[in-house]
């Protein structure tokens, strides 16, 4: 009598072991080392944060601490002496332009035209070779001087001309008018003119 044996059979087959308890127990312990790093590195970047944010509290509480300060030196002293001393400045200079202002603008007695008509003429009437140095307004407008220097006498006589062709210069005589060689500049001539023999004694 014969009994086959079938040797194939899963159970009689050899099993393979796929970890050995060695290789658990390695893993296990890699495992561990993980999470040991990943708690020390937890607890370094918390006391790092920690650490800042007692420094920015300790910022704020400063910055606190001066605002307080300010506040109460803010409440207890005057407005400043110096700022009170610039405001009145600034006034006092602004009221100085207005009545200058006024001034040029204005008409008095002996002024029909007004002082910046006869600057704005004297603007418009440039002479080469001719310019002025000094421009004297007294006794209310009505009088006047002007000084300057030339290159030659003779453009002297043709600025009066010139000038005479400006409305705001119309009906003024330069009575007085005087001619001085310069010094130091031999080629310099200083002028003069004047519409009063003699400048009266008053403000400009």
């Amino acid at each position: 009598m014969m009994q086959q044996v079938n040797l194939y059979q899963p159970i009689l087959r050899k099993q393979k072991k796929i970890f050995s308890a060695v290789t658990m127990l390695e893993i296990g312990a890699i495992f561990v080392l993980g999470l040991l790093a990943i708690y020390a590195y937890g607890l370094w970047q918390g006391r790092a944060l920690h650490q800042e944010v007692v420094r920015l509290q300790a910022q704020r509480k400063a910055s606190q601490q001066r605002l307080e300060t300010l506040s109460r030196q803010h409440k207890s002293t005057s407005p400043s002496a110096i700022l009170e001393h610039r405001r009145k400045r600034l006034v006092a200079e602004k009221q100085r332009k207005q009545q200058a202002l006024a001034l040029l603008q204005g008409r008095t007695v002996g002024n029909t035209t007004g002082f910046g008509a006869r600057f704005r003429g004297l603007a418009r009437r440039r002479l080469n070779g001719l310019w002025l140095t000094d421009i004297d307004i007294y006794d209310g407008g009505s009088q006047m001087t002007l000084a300057g220097e030339t290159y030659s006498d003779k453009l002297v006589p043709r600025y009066l001309q010139i000038l005479g062709k400006e409305q705001s210069f119309q009906g003024t005589d330069f009575r007085k008018v005087a001619l001085r060689r310069d010094d130091k500049h031999s080629w310099l001539i200083d002028f003069r003119m004047s519409t009063a023999a003699k400048k009266k004694e008053g403000g400009k």
